[in-house]
This record gives structure tokens, C-alpha cells and sequence, in this order.
């Protein structure tokens, strides 16, 4: 497939007992994407192919390679495989780098807030090193969520940037663990900050009140030109969400980067499937394949149990990999967690959870 390439691993970093930053060398043709987005990696593992999405935690703007962070999942075959045996010299086929999670340099100053938990970090430090480098009167807010302090991943990092940016970049440390103390900062106004504090974590998962609290405590308001990023477990994202839209905040400026669904849904090829079966137009790189789709089944998993390649990575509608524009027919999907309301309003649909619902069905997929 076009969007397929193999890119050199040219340094693994080692971030925490169970996290691993994976370097690429930069290919000739340097590959353009924007901050937020993910690469998809392909392993071949006891001979059967496994593509798993991992997000980019380099800049196009301030990093000369591109990089990806893999966190160990428990019996995760790809993120085991992947901390155990990539090295530097290896060769990897990824697909091009895809994702609506991004953010791009803006002329207006703004506080981008990010809501950061466990390897949800990594698209975070793509967007905040963007915004930092790019942005002059701009300021990042980040609020992290870990098990632990050694379970930090981009400590040291974080550590340079607050260094390097001072007031630009305000940063809490939220800690499940009990009676942990992190430096923060207060603010004085949009565009200025007071003193550094040393202020007590409050213990526990995330919650509401923790993060109204944490609100206080940097002084962010929601009346504030805020953009809103939060990527990692779906139950610290759920509060997070409810969070804003008791604060008050403008939940248009919300993007949210799903990794791990609660229930993943099994994409069924057709077997056992519904008798009726709506003919499906699918047009990929100048090529158009029309195929047979029973009611019930995944127009992904069709298309590549028979021969048809279609990009896709996650396989459970959360990645947008295999994302395609209905222009004709209907498409209905188990969920849409995926998709932004724009993309679902413009016809956008994700092939691996989208079933045929009539004739006529045409998707666009670019």
C-alpha cells in the first residue's frame, strides 16, 4: 500500500521501567504531519502481522526525527514485543503518520490546558512543544496523572522545558499515591505568573473536585482563550470532560485522543452474519473496489478477507486510521467515541466498526 514505508530505528530510549521512546531516522523524503498524530507500526510476531497506533512525541517543528513512545500493556503482545526487542539498526514498516488529535501554530495567544494520563502524555509533548516554539505569548498548562513519580514518563523533559520556558509552561504532577508534594506555579494574570510553590497532591485517582482544585490552583479560568487536550484511560477522560462542562468551559474547544476502549468491539468478517448483503464502494489512491459486505459485518474486515488492502490500525474505531467520507449510501457504526462531531456530521465513518445499513454505499478515504 502507498502509505506503507519503512523507517530506521536509529536510538531506543529508555523513559521508564515500562516505557521505551523508539527513534526513527529520518527518511529522504521527509514525511510532513502534523502535532498529535500517530504512527501506525507494523510487527510480524510468530508470523502474523499486528499493527498497533502509537503517538508521535516529536515536533515537526523542533525535532529533526520522528519518535513514538511505547508503554508495556499487560500481555500486550505488540507493546511487549516492541520494549524487548527493537534496537537501534532495525527497520520498521509504519504507515504514514494520520490522527485529527493536532494542533497547529496559531497567530493569537491562547493556554492550551492538557490533561495528561500515564503514556497519554506523548501526544501531549508533540503539542506542547509546538505551541512553546512556536507560539511566543502562548501558554500550556499541563496536568498529569500517574501512578507514581517513577512513573513519570518524560520527567526529565518536563523538568528542561519548565527551565527553558518558565512561566510559559505551568505543570502539576497528579499522583494516585498518598502524600506526595510537587512544585507548581500560581498565576497573576493571562500573561503572567507569580512565584513557584510547593504545594501537597492530593491523593487518589482523578476527580472532579481534584481538578477544580488544581484549577484554583494555577488560577486557569474557563473564560480564558482555552484549547482542551486529554488523552488516556477512558474513566480519567470521562472526568475530565465532566469536569469542563461543570466549569463552564466552551466543550467545542475539547479534542479528546481515545486510546483504549472499555469494551472492544469484534470486527466479524460476515460469518454468521445477516443473509442480506449491500454492495460497497470503497475509493483509495486513485483505485475504486467494489465489493459484497453481508448487513452485520465490518466493511474493513471484508475488504481484507478479500484481498482488498485498506489502511487500518486499531481495529476497534478509536484510532481513525481506517477513516473514509460516506458520500452516498449509510453506514452505521457500534460507536463513534473515534470521530469529532464536525467529521461525523461531514459523512465521516470509520471502516473497522462501520457495517452497510443500505445500497450505494461510496466511501472516500484519502
Amino acid at each position: 500500500m502507498s502509505n506503507e514505508i519503512k523507517l530506521k530505528v536509529t536510538e531506543v530510549k529508555v523513559q521508564t521501567s515500562d516505557a521505551i521512546t523508539i527513534v526513527f531516522e529520518s527518511p529522504a523524503e521527509k514525511l510532513k504531519y502534523k502535532s498529535g498524530q500517530f504512527l501506525t507500526l507494523i510487527s510480524n510476531i510468530n508470523g502474523k502481522e499486528e499493527r498497533r497506533a502509537y503517538s508521535l512525541c516529536s515536533s515537526p517543528f523542533t525535532d529533526e526525527h520522528l519518535a513514538v513512545t511505547v508503554k508495556r500493556v499487560a500481555k500486550g503482545k505488540v507493546s511487549n514485543y516492541l520494549c524487548d526487542t527493537v534496537k537501534a539498526g532495525d527497520e520498521i514498516t509504519v504507515l504514514k503518520p494520520m490522527g485529527t488529535f493536532v494542533t497547529e501554530p496559531q497567530v493569537a495567544n491562547r493556554n492550551v490546558v492538557l490533561f495528561g494520563g500515564g503514556s497519554g502524555i506523548t501526544p501531549m509533548m508533540s503539542i506542547l512543544k509546538t505551541v512553546l516554539s512556536q507560539e511566543k505569548g502562548s501558554l500550556v498548562s499541563l496536568i498529569y496523572s500517574n501512578r507514581d513519580e517513577n512513573s513519570i514518563i518524560f520527567k526529565n523533559l518536563l523538568d528542561q522545558f519548565k527551565a527553558e520556558y518558565g512561566d510559559r509552561l505551568r505543570i502539576v504532577h497528579h499522583l494516585d499515591a498518598a502524600n506526595t508534594s510537587v512544585e507548581t506555579e500560581t498565576k497573576k494574570g493571562f500573561l503572567g505568573f507569580g512565584s513557584k510553590t510547593t504545594e501537597k497532591v492530593l491523593p487518589g485517582y482523578l476527580t472532579e473536585e481534584k481538578i477544580k482544585t488544581y484549577f484554583d490552583q494555577l488560577n486557569l479560568e474557563v473564560t480564558d482563550p482555552n484549547d482542551y487536550f486529554v488523552c488516556g484511560p477512558q474513566p480519567m477522560m470521562a472526568t475530565v470532560e465532566s469536569a469542563l462542562t461543570n466549569l463552564g468551559a466552551d466543550m467545542s474547544k475539547l479534542k479528546k485522543e481515545v486510546f483504549v476502549s472499555l469494551e472492544t468491539p469484534k470486527a466479524s468478517s460476515g460469518e454468521g452474519a445477516s443473509s442480506d448483503v449491500y454492495s460497497v464502494t470503497v475509493k483509495i489512491a486513485g483505485e475504486t473496489n467494489v465489493f459484497d459486505v453481508p448487513k452485520n459485518a465490518s466493511i474493513l474486515m471484508t475488504a481484507l478477507d478479500k484481498g482488498i488492502d485498506l489502511p487500518f490500525s486499531c481495529q476497534s474505531g478509536l484510532c481513525t486510521a481506517c477513516m473514509g467520507k460516506c458520500t452516498s449510501g449509510k453506514v452505521e457504526m457500534e460507536h463513534n467515541d473515534g470521530l469529532t462531531q464536525s467529521q461525523i456530521e461531514e459523512g465521516y465513518v470509520l471502516t473497522c466498526i462501520g457495517k452497510p445499513a443500505s445500497e450505494g454505499i461510496v466511501i472516500e478515504i484519502e
